[in-house]
């Protein structure tokens, strides 16, 4: 969960409540891709990245062959390219 959803128009994400013990309440999102978050990495230099995550989507078709819960294998890889 995240405190704020992604900001991909064409996903609906599930948002939800989270509540402590002494009461408190906040909205949370289920994370619908971690797209978003990956390019954040490898804008500020990280290198080569990849996950492998559970990743939620609203308002989806739902049959046999497919769930709006699904597993899902995200990887970026940095390039370096030389110029002579």
């Amino acid at each position: 969960m995240v405190p704020v959803p992604s900001i991909e128009p064409n996903l609906e994400v599930f948002e939800t409540e989270l509540r402590t013990s002494k009461g408190l309440k906040r909205k949370a999102f289920l994370i619908s891709s971690p797209e978003y978050a990956h390019k954040k990495l490898l804008a500020a230099g990280m290198g080569n990245i990849f996950e492998i995550t559970k990743s939620f989507r609203n308002e989806e078709e739902v049959s046999r062959l497919h769930s709006p819960e699904f597993t899902i294998l995200e990887w970026y890889r940095s390039m370096r390219i030389i110029l002579t």
